[in-house]
């Protein structure tokens, strides 16, 4: 994502990292950001639309993180060793 931060893999690749570490706040960052490349219409953004679900349940009732309405991972996001440059 340091070369190229719209990378739709690399960044479904990041949301997953961060849900898996129990960061939905990140994970939906990243998949907002990630769907809002995406074609319309396709499989992979059927399946972002299901992650970014996922996120927002994992979420408090009534919590937005900074930066995902506007489809950027939250601040404090990391990118996982094994998905760095």
């Amino acid at each position: 994502l340091q070369i190229d931060p719209n990378h739709m893999k690399a960044l479904a690749l990041a949301g997953g990292a961060a849900f898996e570490r129990n960061d939905a706040a990140a994970a939906l960052g990243y998949w907002i950001h990630a769907r809002s490349l995406a074609p319309d219409g396709t499989e992979f953004a059927r399946g972002l639309e299901m992650s970014i679900a996922s996120a927002r349940a994992a979420l408090p009732a009534g919590a937005v993180p900074a930066g995902a309405a506007a489809g950027k991972p939250a601040a404090n996001a990391t990118v996982a060793p094994g998905l760095a440059g």
